[in-house]
């Protein structure tokens, strides 16, 4: 099933920037869909099929060390200061 949304929500669900929406659907990787308007709607479903099959494709919700990559936050240590000691 078919789920169009605009450049801008797409570029905001997959973490990337506007303009490579609009250079994947230049490079033909995905199709941009007019709405007879001016606007330019993509199919999510159809960016997922083929991101994960495109190298030319950077997916921008995986992070750069790989999707099996654990990040965490690092433990925050406070030192002791003068006013912690009163």
């Amino acid at each position: 099933m078919a789920h169009y949304v605009t450049e801008a929500s797409a570029a905001k669900h997959f973490n990337v920037h506007v303009r490579t929406i609009s250079n994947w659907i230049g490079k033909g990787f995905i199709h941009g869909y007019d709405d007879g308007r001016g606007s330019i709607f993509v199919d999510v479903d159809e960016v997922e099929h083929v991101l994960p099959d495109n190298p030319h494709m950077r997916d921008g919700r995986r992070s750069r060390y790989g999707a099996d990559a654990k990040i965490v936050p690092l433990p925050i240590v406070r030192e002791a200061v003068a006013e912690d000691a009163k």
